[in-house]
C-alpha cells in the first residue's frame, strides 16, 4: 500500500469531534499517525476501525480496489526490514 493512498483516506470521526467538543485537528492527526504506524507493523485492525465501510481506492496502476481488498493487503514489513512513517506537516481544510 502506498503512502499516497494512506493519506487520501476518509476517517471516521468520533462523536465528540463531530459535536464540536474536542480538538478535531488533533484527533485527525492522531488517527492518521495510528494508520501510518499500522502500515509498517501490519496492524490491519487500526485500518478496519477507521475506514468508512464504503471506501474504495484506486491503486497506482489504476485498479479499483474494495475495502476488503485493501485490508487484505496490510501486512507487516518483511523480516530484516524496519522503518516508520511520521507526520511532519499536518494541515486541515474545511469543506
Amino acid at each position: 500500500m502506498s503512502l499516497g493512498i494512506a493519506l487520501a483516506l476518509v476517517l471516521h470521526v468520533s462523536a465528540s469531534a463531530q459535536s464540536g467538543t474536542g480538538d478535531v485537528k488533533g484527533l485527525l492527526r492522531r488517527q492518521t499517525q495510528e494508520m501510518l504506524d499500522a502500515i509498517t507493523s501490519g496492524s490491519r485492525d487500526v485500518w478496519d476501525r477507521y475506514l468508512d465501510p464504503s471506501v474504495s481506492y484506486v491503486t497506482e496502476d489504476g485498479v479499483l480496489k474494495t475495502r476488503k481488498e485493501m485490508l487484505d493487503n496490510i501486512r507487516p514489513l518483511p523480516k530484516g526490514i524496519s522503518g516508520d512513517i511520521r507526520i511532519v506537516d499536518f494541515r486541515e481544510t474545511a469543506q
